[in-house]
């Protein structure tokens, strides 16, 4: 069993999360806060995670 520091240091950043996850309510704050930064800049979060999706479903084809 881990101590409260080792799981401290455990605990990923925001950019290291993603959405879709099953994620402690620390790590949705932070999902929330990039979300949130995303949108002031003018890029869609939703967008985001469907353009990943893709990219990842294009290098598990063979070929082209």
């Amino acid at each position: 069993m881990l101590t409260d520091l080792e799981s401290r240091a455990l605990k990923p950043t925001a950019d290291e999360l993603s959405f879709g996850l099953s994620v402690r309510l620390a790590e949705a704050r932070l999902l929330l806060e990039r979300a949130r930064r995303e949108v002031e800049q003018g890029v869609s979060p939703s967008r985001s995670k469907v353009e990943k999706r893709v990219e990842a479903a294009e290098a598990m084809t063979f070929g082209t």
